[in-house]
């Protein structure tokens, strides 16, 4: 996939090979830690205007680099 690096394919499939696909609701649980990761630097920034933090900024997750415009 175009969104992770090289080194996370390898995971996720090391991951695959060993415990099968992911279920949806572990998915999730990935999904819900990068958020809250992104949460969490956001509010340690210290900075008055969160919003313009995630639109200045990408993020690395899990699932790979995220970053946010104005339709979010």
């Amino acid at each position: 996939s175009d969104f992770m690096k090289s080194s996370e394919l390898a995971l996720l499939e090391k991951f695959r090979t060993r415990f099968g696909n992911l279920a949806s609701s572990e998915f999730y649980a990935i999904l819900v830690f990068g958020a809250v990761a992104v949460l969490n630097e956001v509010l340690d920034s210290g900075g008055t205007d969160p919003k313009s933090y995630l639109y200045q900024k990408s993020f690395h997750t899990p699932v790979g680099q995220l970053r946010f415009d104005e339709k979010g």
